[in-house]
């Protein structure tokens, strides 16, 4: 009886050890969650125990990496993403998001390389030809952008944020009927898209629907009050509708320390332009470039609303110039040198 006794015991004992081996549901319930650091810690719990198979631990490794690229660390994201492809070759996903860290970094040729693997597993991936498209648009190549973006809606039409990007190229060429069309068809599968609202209230505007353009930049100002680019275009637009300024309340729910906040002081009279072109410098050269096109552009519009023709001449002939080709910015500069009579 003893000696049965014992290897009950022992059975038991063996049953514990391997549970305590395999991750718990908790440690997966916290390993998807969406707060990062609970994210990290359930899934380094799922990495570091033994029982799990290596497939589970390369989606734990996916969902860290996804974690530290929410919290702004690309590199850690890309080193996580490298186990989880070492353990599963085939992880269309972690190729696709170790391409969007890359991105993120200004890496462009290695985002593509990835996003090609991912499509080479699954040609049918759409949202590897969306990130394929916001690549092209960041090297400035708009029409293999609008391509990616139309393989994206082809294999998925319910796909808001690539109709949207399709939105954004359509703007950039001055073909407001498209852009349009494709906003709305964003907005309806996604009501919540403050971009969507925004863009297409902006070729609304240069449209000639200015009554449309102010509902739909009152409404992605309601969405997201706390935006400088919505309270600046609502401010653009009410003025072009003769609507009373809300721009110094407005102001007030924007954090004018971050950007675009140096353009929002430029509006309320606290900065010069010179200034506020020297505050968009950045060591990362596309955000550098990306602002800069914002302070030029936003300055042209300000010279505009106190009569100074020729300086916005001269502002919006810079940023069509030196914004990127791909850019919403060169696509309103253009407008407003047409609306001048100026060619762009």
């Amino acid at each position: 009886m003893r000696v049965l006794g014992v290897l009950i015991a022992a059975v038991a004992l063996s049953m514990t050890a391997a549970n305590a081996l395999a991750a718990s549901k908790q440690d997966w319930d916290d390993c998807q969650a969406d707060d990062p650091d609970r994210s990290i810690a359930g899934c380094t719990r799922i990495i570091d125990s033994r029982g799990e198979t290596p497939k589970n631990r390369a989606i734990a490794f996916y969902n860290r990496g996804i974690a530290y690229s929410d919290k702004g660390d690309q590199d850690r994201a890309i080193t996580e993403y490298d186990q989880a492809i070492r353990l599963d070759p085939n992880y269309v996903s972690a190729y696709n998001n170790r391409g969007n860290s890359y991105n993120r970094k200004g890496e462009y040729r290695r985002a593509l390389q990835d996003y090609d693997k991912a499509l080479q597993l699954d040609p049918k991936y759409a949202r590897g030809f969306n990130n394929r498209g916001e690549v092209f648009e960041n090297l400035d190549e708009p029409d293999r952008a609008f391509d990616a973006y139309s393989a994206a809606i082809n294999l998925d039409p319910k796909y808001a944020r690539a109709r949207s990007n399709r939105g954004d190229i359509n703007l950039y060429r001055g073909d407001y009927d498209a852009a349009i069309a494709d906003y709305t068809e964003a907005l309806r599968l996604d009501g919540k898209r403050v971009d969507s609202y925004r863009n297409r209230a902006i070729a609304e505007y240069f449209s000639g629907a200015a009554e449309k353009a102010l509902a739909d930049i009152n409404q992605a100002n309601d969405l997201d009050p706390t935006s400088g680019y919505n309270v600046l275009w609502q401010e653009i637009i009410g003025e072009r509708n003769n609507e009373p300024s809300r721009f110094l309340d407005a102001s007030k729910k924007v954090d004018t320390k971050a950007w675009p906040g140096p353009i929002l002081r430029l509006f309320l009279g606290e900065a010069t332009v010179e200034a506020t072109i020297d505050a968009a410098d950045n060591p990362r050269e596309k955000t550098k470039r990306d602002r800069t096109c914002d302070a030029v552009y936003f300055s042209g519009e300000l010279a505009l609303r106190t009569k100074q023709r020729d300086d916005a001449v001269r502002l919006f002939r810079r940023a069509a110039k030196d914004c990127g080709r791909a850019s919403v910015g060169v696509g309103v500069a253009n407008a407003e040198l047409k609306a001048l009579g100026e060619k762009p």
